[in-house]
């Protein structure tokens, strides 16, 4: 019950008939456990903005077979990409998808930091945010993408690679 009060309102009522809340709350936890085995989560063209992808980057490390993660069309920002890209620290995912965001200078830098200890990620899918546009961002992402031992085409900064693969 008290785990039932730190979920987000209105999805936080307790049950209204005691007798269903053990069924209930069982059949709820085996629904998660078997949801959080999936292997790609797709998010494209949600909607999504910093307020949700720090509510799923607070349920990332749940998922302990996720090997793709795909954000693109959003309106992420640099909290948001912060967020992910933080509770991604021990996750063995392979692919990031935040491309065509609203990702900045702060975001991009916060991805430099996280590279080394994302050990499995091998694409990040980050065009088309506003960071892409500036220089600077631009380097030091691709610079800390290969100094974390990471292929040079894994690193997707603009569409047309895209038309590449």
């Amino acid at each position: 019950e008290q785990e039932v009060k730190t979920v987000w309102a209105p999805y936080n009522k307790v049950f209204a008939e005691p007798a269903d809340k053990n069924i209930v709350v069982a059949k709820f936890r085996e629904a998660w456990d078997e949801q959080r085995r999936v292997r790609e989560l797709d998010f494209k063209s949600v909607g999504w903005g910093d307020t949700e992808a720090m509510q799923l980057a607070a349920l990332l490390p749940s998922f302990c077979n996720l090997e793709a993660l795909r954000l693109t069309g959003n309106r992420i920002g640099d909290v948001g990409a912060e967020a992910v890209i933080g509770a991604l620290f021990t996750s063995p995912l392979r692919i990031l998808d935040l491309g065509d965001n609203c990702i900045g200078a702060r975001g991009a830098n916060a991805m430099c930091v996280a590279l080394p200890s994302a050990s499995k990620l091998v694409f990040l899918f980050a065009f088309a945010n506003p960071f892409t546009s500036e220089d600077t961002a631009r380097w030091q992402l691709t610079t800390a993408w290969g100094a974390a031992g990471k292929e040079k085409q894994g690193l997707i900064l603009d569409h047309f690679a895209l038309n590449a693969k």
